[in-house]
């Protein structure tokens, strides 16, 4: 079984300097553990043998995150309390992400408290992002901007800030981690440091617009509530229990064609579709974490599949390698 790759680096030379942390993984489990101290849940949903990277960077009140894999990835979870996210695809010629449900183009900016998660990401899709403390930025943000911090900014948004902000964002962020990678000492000294945390924060901040459309808030936080609340009943039952869609429908309080509307919009693909393509995910994770004496059987039946031939040729379509195999570079 393929280990995940780490490196880790102190920024300088005392424990009390920040740290740099490059990570090369081999599912999307791994992609999300890699991301220590964050609460995460990555599902793969296109097909092929998994490779991911993350490039993680903590500085006093903000972590710095590089990340990339070459598959579709569901990220869900919480990144911290009380802090805020900001993040910017570092790549092209790629299908627009999702982001709590709203497209996100090339020089788009995804921004919004950290806490409820919920990015799908294209395959061959990386980018780079801040998470940053909630007092911090409303400290900086009062101080340069001369006014408290933007309303919508408490909403997950997506914005647009143009190619020429977006380019020097991406080309600080990869300066920044290429030095990190070369053993050279950050920063001279703390106060040397605080000024690069807080020039990192400003260059966010200043590319955001002055203002923002609010008007599909309601709309798309309306059909992202269907979804979330279809998922809890996929999630919460398994094997004999499984629910079908038109059980859902009914627990969810929308006809089959809401929820696939919903689905559509906010995931990009059918309920069925996405429903099938997480259970294959547990069930990965869960022959990873087999104990002794439990069989392939025995595990896929735990999350609803019964017929064994069709479980393993939809398993290797998705992860590229048969459910045994999985089993086996476990034990």
């Amino acid at each position: 079984m393929p280990h995940t790759c780490a490196s880790d680096h102190r920024l300088g030379g005392s424990a009390a300097q920040p740290w740099s942390r490059l990570v090369k993984t081999h599912d999307a489990h791994e992609q999300a553990q890699a991301q220590a101290g964050w609460s995460l849940q990555y599902d793969q949903m296109s097909c092929g043998k998994f490779s991911g990277q993350v490039h993680l960077m903590q500085l006093p009140g903000v972590s710095l995150v590089h990340e990339g894999a070459n598959q579709a990835i569901r990220q869900r979870g919480d990144l911290g309390d009380d802090s805020y996210l900001f993040a910017l695809p570092a790549c092209s010629d790629t299908t627009p992400a999702l982001f709590s449900g709203a497209s996100v183009g090339q020089h788009d900016v995804m921004v919004g408290p950290s806490d409820g998660l919920d990015l799908c990401s294209p395959a061959n899709f990386n980018l780079i992002g801040i998470v940053v403390d909630a007092e911090l930025l409303a400290s900086l943000w009062a101080r340069t901007q001369h006014t408290s911090m933007a309303a919508w900014v408490s909403q997950q948004r997506v914005v647009s800030v143009g190619a020429d902000r977006a380019q020097r964002l991406l080309a600080l962020h990869r300066q920044i981690f290429e030095c990190s990678q070369s053993g050279l000492p950050l920063a001279a000294n703390a106060k040397a440091l605080e000024i690069l945390r807080d020039d990192v924060i400003l260059e966010w901040v200043d590319a955001l617009p002055a203002s923002c459309d609010m008007s599909d808030v309601r709309a798309l936080g309306m059909r992202k509530a269907v979804v979330d609340r279809a998922c809890e009943w996929m999630w919460q039952t398994g094997g004999d229990e499984a629910l079908s869609m038109l059980e859902i429908c009914k627990r969810v309080g929308v006809s089959q064609r809401k929820l696939n509307y919903c689905f559509q919009e906010i995931l990009g693909m059918s309920p069925m579709k996405y429903q099938r393509i997480t259970r294959l995910n547990r069930t990965q994770q869960a022959l990873k974490q087999a104990q002794v004496g439990e069989n392939v059987f025995d595990i896929a039946s735990r999350w609803g599949f019964w017929h064994m031939g069709q479980f393993s040729q939809d398993y290797k379509r998705l992860f590229g390698e048969l459910p045994s195999a999985t089993l086996r570079a476990a034990a």
